[in-house]
């Protein structure tokens, strides 16, 4: 049985970080170019967001004894696999985590005008997570 206060807790981080990255993508791409500051702000935002994501799943996964992820990707899959997610949402958002590793671990080669499309066309797969699992387990 999954723990909900863990679970709000972490939905809570997603949605602050959501709410921070709305704000931030107000500005345009150019901006954002010029703006380090602007930009990193971004990209740490993201990476709390899909963390906190990864962490639900990772909660879940361990709590309801499914099969265990080789890594994060494969948490969204595994979810959409079960049932606590739709299969095909789980694989729309899953390639979030590739693009969290790339501002993670490869820092140096990132494609601003690339990462920036990604999450403008992107982010609103969050509202959407945040929703499935709020319906899910019945969380307020």
């Amino acid at each position: 049985m999954i723990n909900q206060d863990v679970v709000k807790a972490k939905l809570n981080i997603i949605r602050d970080n959501l709410l921070s990255i709305k704000d931030i993508l107000k500005m345009s791409d150019h901006e954002l170019k010029t703006n380090n500051m602007y930009r990193s702000a971004l990209e740490r935002y993201f990476q709390l967001m899909v963390d906190a994501a990864v962490g639900i799943n990772e909660h879940i996964i361990s709590e309801e004894n499914l099969e265990a992820p080789n890594d994060y990707f494969s948490t969204f899959l595994i979810l959409g696999k079960s049932g606590v997610l739709p299969q095909d949402f789980s694989q729309k958002i899953a390639p979030s985590v590739g693009l969290r590793n790339q501002l993670v671990h490869q820092y140096e080669k990132i494609d601003v005008d690339k990462m920036l499309k990604d999450v403008r066309d992107n982010i609103h797969q969050y509202d959407e997570y945040i929703s499935y699992i709020i319906d899910k387990y019945k969380l307020s």
